[in-house]
């Protein structure tokens, strides 16, 4: 099956097999420089990080240091957090608020807690299981509601609850709630079966090192590994990540538990940071313009000689803050300076495929139960699937 997407400017995603692409290029070594299936933008400015690039910043090559594992990897992209805001006017605010109180569908709706003075909300339970959040701000013509949901853990029951409801208080129907809304935070999980967050390290761009990237991380704490957890970036900046061990979170917060190693990689944006540069996105189909907050990342794994090092897991995570020339001018000790130098020449991995996991982020977006009936598949133009065989 050969599928093709438009994107605006003229930029084609060419989408051709891609679960056996996928199945093919997964089972390339980490730590090759063959070629890794991937999808294919043509007419961008943005690539991936090559071994290349990574040389051509003075580290140089040490093969005996870098591991030969080969592994079979399976990634699956979802939506993992959204927040959709809409202006209120004035006048409908009245109607809204009267809307909220008189409320008696099949959903439950009770006070959010911690939420802000000037700011009013609810939480959305289906029996006893909270699915979303509304928040309002009813004053003068500032007045906004937000929806925040998670569409990786909504069924098509619970996204048809919530179409009705958002529809009901707003007064309007649920596609043009969503064509209007802005789409002012979302959260991009890639989470990969059969790799643990200990054999992984996320490294950035050599573009990034030097420019956009680092400039979020001049004030206020970073982190680093905590209670099994990384994090890459201010969480006050537009992108910031996280790396954890999904299945011991599945263990620990639902109860299901199984011996499947999975780690996510989750990237947070928030579009709206962009209003000071003039490029606010609006909508969730204005999404394929917004700079894919997946290429802030570059995913490596650990050699396995430095799986327990905890050296190169920290000099290493360091690179992401302030670059790896700095890191290496901190360290006095040649051997450690080599170590680290052969450690940050390894090739991303070839499960780390960040134009693919875009582009299947906002077709799994676009086709949720939530939000298909908008038909967003086929209108804008980007997300059309053309020669289907």
């Amino acid at each position: 099956m050969n599928m093709k997407q438009s994107i605006k400017h003229g930029q084609q995603i060419d989408i051709s097999n891609r679960a056996a692409k996928q199945r093919s290029g997964d089972s390339e070594s980490c730590r090759t420089n063959k070629p890794v299936n991937s999808i294919n933008i043509t007419n961008s400015s943005h690539s991936n990080v090559s071994n290349t690039e990574y040389i051509n910043t003075g580290i140089s090559h040490d093969s005996s240091l870098i591991a030969n594992a080969v592994h079979t990897v399976l990634t699956t992209v979802v939506c993992d957090g959204l927040n959709l805001t809409a202006h209120i006017d004035e006048s409908d605010q009245i109607e809204f608020e009267s809307r909220l109180m008189k409320y008696s569908g099949p959903l439950k709706l009770k006070n959010a807690p911690k939420m802000m003075p000037y700011r009013q909300g609810r939480v959305i339970y289906d029996g006893d299981k909270a699915i979303a959040q509304i928040r309002y701000k009813p004053i003068g013509n500032a007045g906004y509601f937000l929806l925040h949901v998670n569409p990786s853990k909504l069924d098509s029951g619970q996204s048809q609850l919530i179409q009705g409801l958002v529809s009901y208080l707003l007064g309007e129907p649920w596609c043009s709630f969503v064509g209007r809304a802005k789409a002012s935070m979302f959260d991009a999980a890639v989470d990969v079966h059969g790799i643990n967050i200990a054999s992984i390290i996320p490294v950035p761009s050599r573009a990034t090192q030097s420019g956009f990237f680092l400039k979020f991380f001049q004030k206020g704490l970073t982190r680093l590994y905590q209670q099994g957890t990384e994090y890459v970036g201010h969480n006050t900046s537009e992108k910031h990540a996280t790396v954890y061990d999904k299945a011991d979170e599945r263990s620990e917060v639902i109860g299901v538990s199984g011996s499947e190693d999975v780690t996510r990689v989750e990237v947070q944006a928030k579009p709206r940071v962009r209003r000071k540069l003039g490029e606010e996105v609006t909508t969730l189909a204005e999404l394929p313009a917004y700079e894919n907050p997946l290429r802030m990342l570059s995913i490596a794994e650990l050699p396995k000689d430095a799986e327990q090092d905890d050296f190169l897991r920290i000099a290493t995570a360091l690179t992401a803050y302030v670059g790896a020339t700095a890191v290496l001018q901190l360290i006095g000790d040649k051997t450690l300076q080599d170590c680290l130098k052969g450690h940050l020449v390894a090739p991303p991995c070839s499960w780390w495929q960040p134009e693919k996991h875009w582009v299947e982020f906002l077709i799994g977006l676009a086709s949720h139960p939530l939000f298909a009936p908008c038909k967003l598949l086929n209108e804008p133009a980007y997300l059309q699937v053309a020669n289907q065989a």
